[in-house]
C-alpha cells in the first residue's frame, strides 16, 4: 500500500493534540478557544440563510 507523507503527518499532529487532551473533546475545544482568545482569532464562520 502506497503511503502519503503528507497525511501520515496530519494524522500524528492530530495523534498527538489528542493525547494531549486526554483523549476528551470538552478539553480539545477548550484548548481551541484558548487558543482564539491569545491569538485574537475568531475561526467560527457563521452563514446566513435566506427565509423561505
Amino acid at each position: 500500500m502506497w503511503e502519503d507523507p503528507i497525511v501520515e503527518e496530519v494524522r500524528n499532529a492530530g495523534a498527538k493534540i489528542a493525547e494531549k487532551c486526554d483523549y476528551d473533546f470538552y478539553k480539545f475545544s477548550q484548548m481551541i478557544k484558548d487558543h482564539q482568545k491569545r491569538n485574537n482569532d475568531d475561526t467560527r464562520i457563521k452563514k446566513r440563510y435566506k427565509k423561505r
